[in-house]
């Protein structure tokens, strides 16, 4: 008997998906895995032989093969990950070229906001994740204020020792 569907993770989900599409093991597993830019293809290549392996996606997959009717589209997530390929030259998964990121409403510096941003870097986030909320300026403008404000620079840089240290105190904590 086959397993059912419910068995299957959602990415697991998402691979059967794209395999059932385009019969690429590969170009599957980069779709659904959201594989980072410049992972060696062998590496992506084991991934791909234990999903392959498993039991329960093989069951689905031939349950879809006999009855295509079963597929259920999965809801995805907002669009995140790029369409990616695997690059002949060096055997590396590759992004392609998408489309421009709406832009964000232009934020103006401030002293205050300077030193948020430099709080939340203290403490261990990323500046993607901080410009990433409303009220926060693009990345690209936080560089820009780099460069023109040299207080704010200052303490940009002192906000990433601290993170660094933060950092380093956090794996030595787990190890």
């Amino acid at each position: 008997m086959l397993k059912s569907s419910a068995a299957l993770t959602r990415r697991q989900e998402k691979f059967w998906h794209a395999y059932l599409e385009t019969g690429d093991a590969f170009a599957s597993y980069l779709r659904a895995y959201h594989v980072k830019d410049g992972t060696p293809r062998e590496a992506t290549e084991t991934y791909v032989a234990k999903v392959m392996a498993k039991a329960s996606v093989q069951a689905r997959i031939a349950e879809l093969k006999e009855n295509p009717q079963a597929a259920v589209k999965i809801a995805d997530k907002p669009k995140k990950a790029k369409p990616v390929t695997a690059d002949a030259q060096n055997g590396r998964a590759r992004s392609e070229p998408t489309t421009a990121k709406p832009k964000k409403s232009p934020v103006t510096f401030t002293v205050e906001l300077g030193h948020r941003i430099c709080e939340e870097i203290a403490l261990r986030r990323s500046l993607a994740e901080i410009c990433a909320e409303p009220g926060f300026p693009s990345e690209r403008t936080v560089y820009q204020w780099r460069r023109t404000h040299q207080e704010f620079a200052a303490e940009y840089e002192e906000a990433r020792k601290w993170r660094a240290e933060a950092r380093a105190d956090f794996v030595t904590m787990r190890c």
